[in-house]
C-alpha cells in the first residue's frame, strides 16, 4: 500500500494543522502517514506562548524505521514546520522516500507579518525547500517573502505575475497556487502554470480565518490524487473552502481561533467520494 505523507506541527487545540489535514485526506480515502514536527499546545496566533514538544529524534528515528519496513509513499504535503532544522530533516524524509507528488504549503505569515517566532533565515530554508516541491502554495504574504516582493495595496495579475518571475530567477520550477488573493469584493485563488496567470475567486466574508491554508492544501493535494488536472482541483478546492467558511463565518473573532468549521465540508466530500462523483460541487 502506498501511503500519503503529512509532515507538519501538531496542534492539540481545535482544527487547526494536522489536525485538518488527516481528516480531509482520509476522508477521500487515503491511506495517510504523519510525521508531526512538534506537538502543540495551541496554535502559535490567539492564545499567548504556546507548549511546545519538539519531535525531531522521533521523526528521524521513525523515518528509519519506515524505510527499514520498505513503506511506500505515493506524495507528500508539507505544512507549517517552525526551525530551519526540521526543514533539513523534512529534505532528508523526501529524498529517502522519494514521493512522485510533493505540494508545499510554505506556511510562515500572513496578513503581512511573519508568524511569531520566524525571521529572514526561516524564509531562506524555506526557499530551499521549495525546490524539492511539485507545488507550492503560498498566500499573498509568502509569496511576497520568497521573492522579496512588497505587497500594493491592490493586488493584481501583475504583480504575481512579477513575483512568479522572481521565483524563476530562484530556480523554484515547480507550479504555484497563491491562496488569498483579494480582487474587488472577491477572495480566491491564483493558478500558475503552463505560463498562464487564472483567477478562480470565491465571495469574500470579513474578518480573519484561521486554518485556511491547512485546509486548502490537503483539499488540492486530495483532488490531485485522484487525477484532476490543477485547475479542476483548485475550482472544486474552493468550493469546499466556501461552504468551510461561510460556517466558520458565524462565529465570533474569538472561537473563530479554533480553525475552521470542517463538519459540512468533510460531509460533502464523503458523500461524493462515496458517490464516486466528483462533478457538480
Amino acid at each position: 500500500m502506498e501511503s500519503t505523507l503529512i509532515i507538519e506541527d501538531f496542534s492539540a487545540l481545535g482544527q487547526i494543522s494536522m489536525v485538518a489535514s488527516l481528516s480531509i485526506l482520509q476522508t477521500f480515502g487515503c491511506a495517510t502517514a504523519a510525521l508531526p514536527t512538534s506537538l502543540l499546545s495551541t496554535q502559535t496566533e490567539g492564545f499567548g506562548q504556546p507548549v511546545q514538544l519538539a519531535t525531531s529524534a522521533w521523526f528521524k528515528a521513525t523515518t528509519s524505521h519506515w524505510q527499514d519496513q520498505n513503506v511506500k509513499i505515493s506524495a507528500a504535503l508539507i505544512g507549517y514546520l517552525g526551525n530551519q532544522a526540521t526543514i533539513s530533516d523534512v529534505i532528508d524524509a523526501l529524498t529517502k522516500f522519494r514521493p512522485s507528488l510533493v505540494l508545499v504549503d510554505p506556511a510562515m505569515a500572513d496578513q503581512g507579518e511573519l508568524y511569531p517566532g520566524l525571521n529572514s533565515d526561516y524564509v531562506d530554508a524555506i526557499r530551499q525547500l521549495c525546490h524539492s516541491a511539485n507545488l507550492i502554495t503560498p498566500n499573498v504574504t509568502e509569496l511576497a517573502l520568497l521573492t522579496d516582493c512588497e505587497v500594493p495595496k491592490q493586488i493584481d495579475l501583475a504583480w504575481v505575475q512579477n513575483c512568479l518571475n522572481k521565483l524563476e530567477l530562484l530556480r523554484i520550477s515547480a507550479s504555484v497556487v497563491v491562496s488569498g488573493v483579494r480582487m474587488a469584493d472577491q477572495i480566491g485563488s491564483v493558478i500558475a502554470a503552463n505560463n498562464q496567470l487564472e483567477f478562480v475567486a470565491s465571495p469574500y466574508f470579513s474578518g480573519h480565518f484561521y486554518g485556511t491554508g491547512d485546509t486548502f492544501a490537503p483539499l488540492l493535494l486530495g483532488f490531485l490524487q485522484r487525477g484532476m488536472s490543477l485547475k479542476e482541483a483548485v475550482q472544486k478546492s474552493t468550493k469546499l473552502m466556501e461552504i468551510a467558511v461561510e460556517e466558520t463565518s458565524h462565529l465570533t473573532a474569538e472561537d473563530r481561533k479554533y480553525g475552521l468549521q470542517l463538519a459540512k465540508l468533510l460531509g460533502k466530500l464523503s458523500t461524493e467520494v462515496a458517490n464516486g462523483r466528483q462533478k457538480d460541487w
